[in-house]
């Protein structure tokens, strides 16, 4: 079994990896690793799309009444994302479908609102789609580490 460490600094070295082969970041560097460590929980990865995009919504409403530059709007884009995962949490209550493995986690508290960044600079679909991939390649790494290192035990016996 991988630990978290590992499966995070993989993460964040594909993250990297994909924004420099396609320009696109997959919603931050940890966002694909964080996925990776949740996908048995289907739910979660919904609550945190549905999260993202309730931030984006609300950066949108706020950027027509304020000015949002640089750090500004990274601040308003983490916090909108935390008050929507905290919706979400409170949407899964209703909805168990939606987190069946209970409420987020709490570094789950900042990514909707890296995701929503990159949703603003790059597009809702853009974003997505580099995420599914840096999570799919995030994950066959980490697997194939996983079964290498069994491999060469069980050849030479744990030396």
């Amino acid at each position: 079994m991988i630990d978290s460490e590992s499966t995070l600094a993989v993460g964040i070295v594909v993250s990297l990896l994909v924004w420099e082969v396609s320009r696109l970041s997959p919603g931050g560097l940890v966002v694909p690793a964080y996925a990776v460590m949740h996908l048995s929980r289907p739910g979660w990865l919904a609550g945190i799309v549905l999260s993202s995009l309730l931030a984006y919504g609300a950066f949108q409403f706020f950027k027509k009444y304020t000015l949002l530059y640089g750090r500004r709007r990274f601040t308003v884009m983490i916090l909108s994302g935390m008050v929507a995962k905290t919706l979400v949490t409170r949407l899964s209550l209703v909805l168990p479908w939606l987190d069946p493995g209970g409420p987020l986690d709490v570094l789950g508290n900042v990514v909707p609102g890296l995701v929503a960044n990159d949703f603003e600079q790059q597009g809702v679909l853009p974003t997505l789609a580099a995420s599914v991939l840096a999570t799919a390649v995030t994950f066959g790494v980490l697997h194939m580490v996983e079964w290498l290192s069994a491999a060469l035990f069980t050849t030479f016996g744990g030396m």
